[in-house]
């Protein structure tokens, strides 16, 4: 299947923000009208625009597309059941009753969940995601849920390639260069007391159950993060806390870098690696 190959807008007042995106990506922008009065023969992604959402769909599929709404049932349920007692909450550090509320970097945001459940305990959240399009659900997911929420807006996402920025390289892309500036203005010029990184696993031979759709789609639009483990060697010398999330079968992200310690649960470890 191919990457997205069209920005579409459902509304004429909607072409401001579909003709941003288009510059920052590179792909065409077409009114709705326009797009489904023709015809077209193989499946592809399209980005679909309206005034309550963006999202991910794929064109000549049956399959709901996919956005990032911080409003939805699964997020709903996550904050129902937020504790500092989750794994993820003790391995980033955030503790009952103390008033440390870490700042996180999630480098590998897809989209957004774990950010936002990092949010919900307290802490100060920056997500990286450097597929342009993925950024665009979050940037929409979280202007809408600030829209309608009086928290403090301690959470944002950013349109960064994490190897990239912490490897101190030059940034070239118009909209990284945009994002970066934006990071450090939201940041402070602070450094993250953690990062946390959560790439997709490329497989195991291992019985499992079927994937869930949502990583599916993730997988067929980005091709997943087999660069996972340069990641983590160029943040690992940054001298800061390090979090990794793995499935539980799965080898240490980088052969022969044995974490701090681990905390396990039936199905998700956490490999925690703390600075020297």
């Amino acid at each position: 299947m191919e990457k997205v190959k069209y920005i579409v807008f459902k509304d004429d007042d909607l072409l401001s923000e579909a003709q941003e995106i288009s510059f920052y990506t590179g792909v065409p922008a077409v009114s709705y009208d326009d797009f489904f009065a023709k015809n077209y023969e193989s499946k592809f992604f399209y980005f679909y625009i309206n005034k309550e959402s963006y999202e991910l769909r794929k064109y000549n599929s049956s399959e709901k597309g996919i956005s990032a709404d911080f409003f939805s049932g699964k997020i709903k349920q996550m904050i129902r059941t937020k504790s500092v007692k989750n794994p993820l909450a003790k391995a980033v550090g955030i503790k009952g009753g103390k008033t440390y509320k870490p700042f996180i970097a999630d480098l590998t945001a897809g989209l957004g969940k774990d950010s936002f459940f990092l949010y919900s305990l307290g802490a100060k959240v920056a997500g990286f995601e450097r597929n342009p399009f993925l950024y665009y659900l979050l940037k929409k997911g979280v202007n809408m849920y600030f829209k309608e929420s009086s928290n403090n807006k301690n959470l944002d996402f950013f349109c960064l390639d994490s190897h990239c920025f912490f490897q101190d390289e030059e940034i070239t892309e118009k909209i990284h260069t945009k994002n970066k500036n934006e990071f450090l203005e939201f940041s402070g010029d602070l450094s993250p007391d953690v990062l946390y990184l959560d790439p997709m696993y490329p497989g195991s031979s291992r019985k499992k159950s079927k994937p869930k759709k949502e990583m599916v789609f993730l997988r067929e639009l980005t091709g997943g993060d087999y660069d996972s483990p340069a990641l983590f060697k160029a943040v690992r010398k940054k001298n800061i806390k390090v979090v990794v999330k793995r499935p539980v079968f799965a080898d240490y992200i980088a052969h022969g870098l044995k974490p701090s310690y681990k905390i396990e649960s039936k199905l998700v470890r956490y490999d925690v690696y703390m600075p020297d």
